[in-house]
């Protein structure tokens, strides 16, 4: 009895002062995250900087969630878009912190992003021109998309495209997840309609190769 009462004691003993220390990183976590907008154009060039895609967005803010402490860019474009073969841009965009990941590295470590109102148009092969910067912009997002990051959600958006017989059509997203686990990616949603949303969702799968990774957008 006396052995299974020491032991008990120190479980708890152990609990409570993980879970103090949690509590104070966290706390430490939000007040520097809280004052993020008095630093929002520094914030800002920091974000392009590390992924090397040039962006316009209205507003930064920082929260925690679910899933933990959280960068918010709310209305993001995409810029250079005249010469990319798409245009895109979100309601918002939630930039997920590693939080263990970032203490041991000492750095800030982004691996999961969400992506809320996306709105991605493609556009006619008519409207598409190439040039080296709107590679350099594909590759990149192909290297944080399918490289960098470990999840990516996307929810509420839609895909908008010009079929053969040149009519306009669109997809909504409902929902997708995608992971990336070294050469394996794999994505799983929910596609409808427009005026469907929610009802006859189609559930579909999309997987990538590496010699998929490899082919020109």
């Amino acid at each position: 009895k006396n052995f299974t009462f020491k032991w008990l004691k120190r479980c708890y003993i152990l609990v409570a002062f993980n879970l103090v220390l949690l509590a104070i990183l966290i706390s430490s976590a939000r007040i520097l995250f809280i004052s993020i907008d008095d630093y929002k154009d520094q914030a800002i060039n920091w974000l392009t900087s590390k992924y090397q895609v040039e962006i316009s967005i209205d507003d930064i803010s920082a929260g925690i969630d679910f899933s933990g402490m959280v960068l918010i860019l709310d209305n993001v474009t995409l810029l250079d878009s005249e010469e990319l073969p798409f245009v895109l841009t979100l309601d918002n965009l939630l930039i997920h912190l590693n939080f263990w990941d970032s203490v041991t590295e000492r750095q800030a470590n982004f691996d999961h992003i969400s992506l809320q109102g996306a709105d991605f148009t493609l556009k006619n092969r008519q409207q598409i021109t190439t040039s080296t910067q709107s590679q350099l912009t594909i590759d990149r997002l192909k290297d944080i998309f399918l490289t960098q990051l470990k999840k990516v959600s996307i929810k509420n958006s839609q895909l908008h495209f010009t079929d053969q017989l040149g009519r306009k059509k669109s997809i909504i997203i409902e929902q997708l997840h995608w992971l990336n686990a070294d050469d394996h990616h794999q994505g799983i949603g929910l596609a409808s309609f427009p005026n469907t949303f929610g009802r006859n969702s189609m559930k579909f799968v999309m997987e990538l190769s590496p010699e998929e990774d490899e082919k020109p957008l």
